[in-house]
C-alpha cells in the first residue's frame, strides 16, 4: 500500500509544469524512492535558490536602461515560481495527508486481523474446554450408569451368598440337634439287634436240644 501511495506522489508530482524562467532552473525529476522529506527538501532547495536568482536579477536589472521593466519581469517570473512550488508542496500535503489516511487504515486493517485471530483463538480455545468438559461428563455419566448397573448383580450375588451361608448354618444346627436323637436311635439299632441274635441262638439251642432229646439212647 506504501509502495502505491509513493508512486501516486510521483505521478501528481512529475504531472506539475514547471515554468523555465531561466535555464538554470531545476526541473522535477521522477526517482524509484522518491518519498515526501526528500520532496520538501527540494522544494526547500528551489526555493531558496529561486530567491538567490531573484536577487541576482534585480542587482542585474539596476545596470540596464529599462530598470523597471527588467525589475518587472524579474518579479513575475519569481512569482510564477514560487506559485508552482507553492503548489507542488499543496500536492505533496494531499498526498502525505493519502499516505497517512492510508497508514492509519493499514493500522486498522492490521488490528483488525490481530483481534479476529485473537477472537478466533479464543473461540478455539473455549470450544476445545467445552468438548473436554463434555467428555469429562460422558465419562463420568457412563461410569454412574456402569456401577448402577452392577448393583443388582452384586447385590444379587450378595444375597446368594447371605442364602446360602445361612443354609449352611441351619444344615449344621439341624445336624447337632439331630446328632443326640441319631445315637440313641443307633444304640437303640444296636441292642434290638443284639435281643434278636440272642433270641435266634436261644432258638436254635432249643431246637438242638429237642432233636438230641428224641434220639436212641446210644449203646
Amino acid at each position: 500500500m506504501k509502495k502505491t501511495v509513493v508512486s501516486l506522489l510521483l505521478a501528481v508530482v512529475a504531472s506539475v509544469p514547471l515554468v523555465q524562467a531561466q535555464p538554470q532552473a531545476q526541473t522535477v525529476a521522477p526517482v524509484a524512492d522518491l518519498d515526501a522529506t526528500t520532496e520538501r527538501a527540494r522544494i526547500e532547495r528551489e526555493r531558496a535558490a529561486l530567491e538567490r536568482r531573484a536577487l541576482t536579477e534585480r542587482k542585474d536589472c539596476y545596470r540596464k536602461f529599462a530598470v523597471n521593466g527588467c525589475l518587472t519581469d524579474s518579479a513575475r517570473r519569481q512569482r510564477l515560481e514560487s506559485d508552482q512550488l507553492r503548489q507542488q508542496e499543496s500536492v505533496l500535503n494531499g498526498v502525505e495527508r493519502k499516505r497517512r489516511g492510508a497508514d492509519q487504515l493499514e493500522r486498522l486493517e492490521e488490528a483488525q486481523k490481530k483481534r479476529v485471530n485473537e477472537t478466533r483463538q479464543q473461540v478455539e480455545s473455549a470450544r476445545e474446554s467445552q468438548q473436554q468438559r463434555e467428555d469429562r461428563a460422558a465419562e463420568h455419566t457412563t461410569a454412574r450408569d456402569a456401577a448402577a448397573a452392577s448393583v443388582p448383580v452384586n447385590a444379587a450375588q450378595f444375597e446368594r451368598r447371605q442364602r446360602a451361608f445361612a443354609e449352611q448354618q441351619a444344615e449344621a444346627a439341624r445336624r447337632r440337634a439331630q446328632a443326640p436323637a441319631e445315637r440313641e436311635r443307633y444304640e437303640q439299632k444296636i441292642q434290638e439287634a443284639a435281643q434278636r441274635q440272642a433270641e435266634h441262638d436261644k432258638k436254635n439251642a432249643e431246637g438242638i436240644k429237642s432233636r438230641a432229646a428224641g434220639l436212641p439212647a446210644p449203646p
